[in-house]
């Protein structure tokens, strides 16, 4: 009778145990259970997945257009945006963003490969992030100098950083274990799946201008220059400045006054009125003490171009090496890359706001479109 009981306890057990190996669903499908070891972590899960690869592919996509880019277009290579590697000779740079770049892609596309790409996924990815700390480190030194300011005092190369940390904890190093076995097929639908692919890089190509936005944006880099170049915005049709110009005119006229510039450029266009936008900054820049033969006008600055063009010819014929331009935060990222452009040396000043303008957030929605289509616009315009 013992033996019996035994024998019943010992099959009942293994009844328990093969259940849990093996659950049916209402369509008779079998569906192996998560386990923390094969698939339970916080990266096997399918939404984390997919994001890190997108991330991944948007890096490599980036660092690649911007060197094809500047190989058919001179000056448009704007890889510093994301990571500076002028300390490497620039041989060795060049190299290092190309291999970056094909790697980022690979790991992006296909994850799971052998054991030597995932050591050199590995190595290539140590020297991104380790230059990207190291470029943090300078960022804080530099603020703690008082040699900048920022009003959100997080370095762009910091995001970045963590950014290729994530993508290598969450595939870099599947890519090592490659004889973990076949890819278990996902629990989202094929619909559900391209969703979540057209999200994530949608999330990829809004987060990277937006970094920029509020990182870059946000850094006063004042320093001792040759002229300072404001960019006009609305002036209403009595003649009167609006919140806004009139906070980045005030800004200028202090850099002025603390005698880091000789020489003030007002770029703008006509208003509904009969004073020219110019004429309305010039005239509230004298009012703030400064003397009119300081003061130069761009009557035709209808947009951020055509300042850019029309300043930059007039700083090269006067042999003008360093600018400040003044304008919002949200609005230096597109200058300081169509000066860049140029080939004129900007650094950015974001004026100071005496209020929140209402529409900051749909200014700032705009400026993600137009600052990717600013750095496409030279190989598809």
């Amino acid at each position: 009778m013992a033996s019996r009981r035994k024998r019943k306890g010992g099959r009942k057990r293994r009844g328990r145990q093969d259940r849990t190996q093996k659950l049916t669903t209402s369509n008779d499908e079998v569906v192996e259970p998560i386990s923390s070891q094969d698939g339970g972590s916080w990266r096997d899960r399918d939404g984390v997945q997919i994001f890190a690869r997108s991330l991944a592919i948007a890096f490599g996509s980036f660092a690649l257009l911007n060197l094809f880019g500047e190989l058919l277009r001179p000056g448009f290579d704007a890889n510093l945006w994301w990571i500076d590697l002028r300390a490497l000779p620039f041989g060795l740079s060049v190299a290092l963003l190309a291999l970056s770049g094909v790697l980022f892609l690979s790991i992006g596309v296909s994850p799971r490969t052998g054991k030597l790409r995932g050591a050199l996924v590995t190595l290539v990815l140590a020297v991104l992030i380790g230059s990207s700390i190291w470029n943090s480190v300078v960022w804080v030194r530099l603020l703690s100098r008082g040699t900048i300011s920022s009003g959100f005092p997080v370095p762009l190369s910091g995001i970045v950083s963590l950014a290729i940390l994530f993508i290598w904890l969450t595939v870099g190093r599947r890519s090592i274990s490659a004889a973990e076995g076949e890819r278990r097929p996902t629990r989202l639908g094929s619909v559900r799946r391209g969703v979540a692919w057209g999200v994530a890089l949608a999330a990829c190509l809004t987060a990277f201008p937006l970094a920029q936005i509020f990182c870059f944006g946000n850094t006063d880099y004042r320093r001792p220059a040759e002229a300072i170049v404001v960019f006009g915005c609305l002036a209403y049709a009595d003649g009167r400045p609006s919140t806004s110009l009139a906070d980045r005119v005030r800004t200028a006229c202090e850099l002025y006054d603390k005698q880091l510039a000789p020489r003030l450029v007002f770029s703008g266009g006509p208003t509904a009125g009969e004073k020219h936008e110019t004429e309305v900054m010039r005239d509230l820049a004298i009012e703030l003490g400064v003397p009119a033969e300081a003061i130069t006008l761009d009557r035709d600055g209808l947009n951020t171009r055509a300042t850019v063009a029309n300043t930059s010819s007039f700083f090269k014929e006067d042999e003008i090496d360093r600018v400040l331009a003044v304008s919002h935060f949200y609005h230096l990222p597109r200058i300081k890359l169509s000066y860049q452009r140029q080939g004129i040396d900007v650094f950015t000043v974001p004026c100071k706001q005496t209020r929140l303008i209402k529409k900051t957030p749909w200014s700032v929605g705009r400026e993600v479109l137009a600052l990717w289509y600013y750095y496409l616009e030279p190989l598809v315009g």
